[in-house]
């Protein structure tokens, strides 16, 4: 397994629970159903093409069109038949441009993914099958050079036979028709992730005009669903259904893996029912119905598809304006394309490699965090100054490595940068150095950054339109929803800042004295952080780093830690002191407790109060229970702690114990030698403590994984060899657990222990013998 790929994302559970905690997402608040045409005609401006045009492709397809009509009529329609006259269809509208995309019937095979990069919910086998279909797996030998490994290409619902090669051709078999298994011809394994796949991608090209050979999720544009049966099309009266439900995970994924992805087209075309979607952070639009059976319904059908294959560019379908691809580079290539980035202020950064991490959710922050280099737009550098080729291939600028977040907030909450603006004065050790920041706004120096005036078209068209008539736009989703008159009751706006901190994963520590030594930074910044009145409430193995020595602008040697898109002012007064009453005032946020941090890191208090909470919102059906006479039992009053839940620094600080619990892991897991020990330490161990994303599965793995750390019975030792095989590491644990279960880790014993551990860890110290 790739080192990077556990860090860089989080596992799901089984894909039944993770599709019902999405479906408790959607309600009438989260989908929108279009009774008039503007999806098409002022969102794709299916009217800007010609009838001419329009014309002589109807005439072209309308034998295929009818033979979807023909099957949809059917007695017993199916989704395999839909595919033969659709590919025909596709290939009279590809042969309108030179420029056109490609789309692609992709329903037997699943995106890859770029080489390195993890999201839950990615596959139907299990998280090591997050290398299966990427363009290429990459294994370092110490070197600057790389080395191609080979990795398995299979879906998780087909074996290759004993002593074959793997089926290489399965990718390349663009006019195979195979039929989806039924669920009793899988194979009897655990289900982690959700096996469907989408049934047709829109590929961009690649730098050179190609299809992509082995198609990712990066290079996708539109997606698409079938349905062989007109009553499986959308429909107000339910707005949780099943296609719902799906599409929406399917731009989880896109917006996921798409770099600057603000949201997702999809189409659907149920029997003769053809209907478009937006989704992005805020939730779903879903077009008027059309029937591809009338010939209103076939132009329509026509001119979407004429539109998103020919006309509309990258941005027009969902990427952020204020980013562009830097150099000889496009969306389609093999290897993941560098960005140009404009910020704020209108400097701009390109990004190098794929991202350090990124969230997996489709509504919310939509978090992606990116190594950068500062752009110098007033001037190009020499030869002489161009630095090694980045993973795209095209040249990075030199300079020093900085890290840049891009999120997105509501527009209730105040901006993560304002946070650092705020206390950056005060050089708090341990917490990152922040550099500049804010909310994204679309302004001409941003296209003067670009180099080039995006195309006008679609929604890139509305939006410059838009754009000419004030000083600037925020990027927002009231900006690309503006015309379809939609009711907006909450934002999402992008908010992005950089860092000039540089670090590491903790799970890339050299040792266990330099781990404690970053852990133990981290904790005296949240520390310092809560004596000025902020706790961070946002402790996981993404916002926790090891100072990258000599490479880092850090207030601490050791590490720091960063993230405050969470944070919440606990204390005005103490604020006030450091930054004054009026701007003290106005970091007063207004913060939900649905949720406060990552799941997988949580305090076992924290996440058994979001598992209750969460429960009480699901619907139950009780069955009938006869009435008794019985008394009920009096049981004794038990004392309540008088911790409050979710704002106390105690949460964060066992915060920490499971991210360092979680790095050590990751770093057990990557000392294996072979792929096959890596995956079965992944799926036997890992899987079982940080599997889980529900609060209440979460926390009954955590609870159990807490009795066998601080138990003393020879399977508990067992227990803890097998997923950590460095006897100290569990020393440290044990103390930093045991002290968190009897609610004793404040700062001084968290430091206290930490400073203990890595006296005894230095060099040069003598550890004592015990009796």
């Amino acid at each position: 397994m790739n080192p990077r790929l556990v860090d860089n994302g989080i596992y799901s559970q089984s894909h039944h629970a993770s599709r019902d905690d999405l479906r408790n997402a959607l309600d009438d608040k989260r989908v929108n159903f279009l009774e008039t045409p503007e999806f098409w005609t002022k969102l794709l401006l299916t009217e800007s093409v010609s009838s001419d045009t329009v014309e002589s492709i109807h005439k072209a397809t309308q034998p295929y069109i009818k033979q979807l009509v023909h099957i949809a009529a059917s007695k017993n329609p199916a989704e395999i038949e839909m595919y033969p006259p659709l590919d025909k269809v596709f290939k009279v509208i590809q042969k309108q441009s030179e420029d056109a995309r490609f789309w692609k019937d992709h329903h037997t095979k699943y995106p890859g993914v770029d080489s390195g990069v993890f999201v839950s919910g990615l596959y139907g086998k299990d998280p090591a099958s997050t290398q299966v279909s990427s363009a290429h797996s990459q294994k370092t030998d110490g070197s600057r050079h790389v080395k191609r490994i080979k990795v398995e290409a299979h879906s998780p619902d087909y074996t290759h036979p004993k002593g074959s090669e793997e089926d290489e051709s399965s990718d390349e078999d663009n006019d195979s028709y195979r039929p989806r298994k039924l669920p009793s011809q899988f194979a009897q394994t655990l289900r982690i992730f959700d096996t469907r796949k989408p049934d047709y991608l829109l590929l961009d090209a690649d730098y050179h005009g190609r299809c992509p050979k082995k198609p990712l999720w990066r290079q996708a544009a539109v997606i698409m669903e079938l349905k062989a049966q007109s009553s499986c099309a959308p429909s107000p009266a339910n707005p949780e259904s099943s296609l719902i439900v799906q599409c929406t995970d399917y731009a989880r994924l896109h917006m996921a893996l798409r770099p600057f992805q603000r949201f997702s087209i999809l189409f659907t075309l149920c029997g003769t029912i053809f209907t478009g979607w937006l989704i992005d952070r805020v939730g779903v639009i879903i077009s008027e119905n059309v029937d591809i059976s009338k010939p209103d319904g076939a132009y329509t059908f026509i001119r979407a598809m004429m539109r998103v294959t020919c006309s509309m560019t990258i941005h027009d379908l969902g990427m952020d304006p204020t980013v562009f691809i830097h150099g000889d580079s496009a969306m389609g290539d093999t290897e993941i394309p560098s960005f140009v980035v404009s910020m704020p202020s209108n400097n701009a950064y390109i990004t190098k490699g794929i991202p350090i991490w990124q969230s997996s959710s489709v509504f919310g922050r939509g978090t992606v965090v990116w190594n950068v280099n500062e752009k110098h737009v007033t001037s190009q550098p020499t030869e002489a100054e161009v630095s090694e080729p980045s993973e795209a291939g095209s040249s990075i600028p030199p300079g020093p490595t900085l890290i840049l977040k891009n999120a997105y907030r509501g527009k209730q909450r105040i901006g993560e940068s304002e946070f650092y603006r705020a206390i950056q004065r005060a050089k708090i050790e341990g917490l990152a150095v922040f550099r500049e920041g804010g909310d994204v706004n679309w302004t001409s120096k941003s296209q003067e950054n670009q180099g080039i005036r995006l195309k006008t078209s679609a929604v890139g068209d509305a939006e410059v339109s838009e754009r000419t008539t004030s000083k600037d736009r925020m990027i927002s989703a009231s900006l690309h929803r503006a015309n379809l008159n939609v009711n907006l009751e909450e934002d999402s706006i992008a908010h992005r800042l950089v860092l000039e901190s540089k670090g590491k994963r903790l799970s890339e520590h050299d040792d266990l004295c330099g781990l404690l030594k970053a852990v133990l930074s981290c904790v005296k910044g949240h520390e310092s952080l809560y004596e000025h009145g902020i706790l961070h409430r946002d402790i996981s193995i993404g916002n926790v780093f090891i100072s990258d020595a000599g490479h880092s602008n850090s207030n601490a040697a050791g590490g720091f830690l960063a993230d405050l898109d969470m944070a919440k002012v606990h204390d005005e007064a103490k604020l006030a002191q450091l930054i004054g009453k009026k701007m003290a005032k106005s970091l007063i946020k207004l913060t939900t407790e649905s949720i406060t941090g990552t799941a997988q890191f949580m305090s076992l208090p924290l996440l058994k109060h979001h598992a209750y909470a969460q429960e009480l919102k699901r619907p139950k059906v009780r069955p009938a229970v006869k009435g008794s006479k019985l008394p009920e039992w009096k049981s004794t009053p038990v004392t309540q702690s008088s911790r409050s839940v979710g704002n106390n620094p105690q949460d964060d600080l066992e915060s920490f114990v499971w991210t360092l619990f979680y790095a050590l892991c990751v770093k057990e897991m990557n000392s294996h030698h072979t792929a096959q020990s890596r995956d079965h330490y992944c799926k036997t161990y890992f899987v079982k403590i940080f599997g889980a994303l529900s609060f209440n599965d979460t926390y009954e793995q955590h609870l159990a994984a807490r009795q066998r750390i601080l138990g003393d019975d020879p399977s508990d030792k067992l227990w803890r060899e097998d997923r950590i095989s460095e006897g100290d590491a569990w020393v440290v644990l044990r103390a930093l657990m045991r002290a968190a279960k009897d609610e004793d880790l404040d700062y001084k014993e968290f430091k206290n222990i930490l400073e203990h551990y890595i006296a005894l860890l230095e060099p040069t110290s003598v550890i004592p013998q015990t009796k």
